[in-house]
């Protein structure tokens, strides 16, 4: 199930993703946000600047704290950014008969054996969609 063969042809081109170094105030906080709601990226390994990589509840500085009132804003901006942003990184693929009743939905490894599931049921007549989830978020919007 997990091996596939495929048109290297077909596929997207790739873009490179900008990692140029943001304007950011000194000093460099690891985790301190722009208006944008991401924080200046700075290449790991650089001479100036401790970069701090964690996702563990956080100060702007990139040290674990719990309940102070910096780690508590930067938890709430994380969940307002991923509200914000969720169009850029949900993903799903959806074979839809306008006629279906029944809506079949898999995720992961799973893609497959539903897509095969699905050519069965309707060569015997069955009017079903499909729905394949390839992100899965859950949001807990006020």
């Amino acid at each position: 199930m997990t091996n596939r063969s495929f048109d290297v042809s077909k596929l997207k081109k790739l873009e490179k993703v900008d990692r140029s170094v943001r304007y950011f105030k000194k000093p460099y906080q690891p985790y301190q946000a722009g208006e944008d709601m991401v924080p200046a990226f700075i290449p790991v390994g650089n001479d100036d600047y401790q970069v701090r990589l964690n996702a563990s509840t956080h100060d702007n500085a990139g040290m674990i704290k719990k309940a102070n009132p910096e780690s508590l804003t930067n938890t709430r901006r994380l969940k307002d950014k991923l509200e914000k942003r969720i169009g850029e990184f949900t993903f799903y693929e959806l074979d839809d008969d306008p006629d279906a009743d029944i809506l079949l939905i898999s995720y992961g490894i799973t893609g497959d054996s539903a897509r095969d599931a699905i050519k069965t049921l309707r060569s015997q007549g069955n009017k079903v969609s499909l729905l394949i989830m390839k992100t899965y978020s859950r949001l807990l919007l006020n």
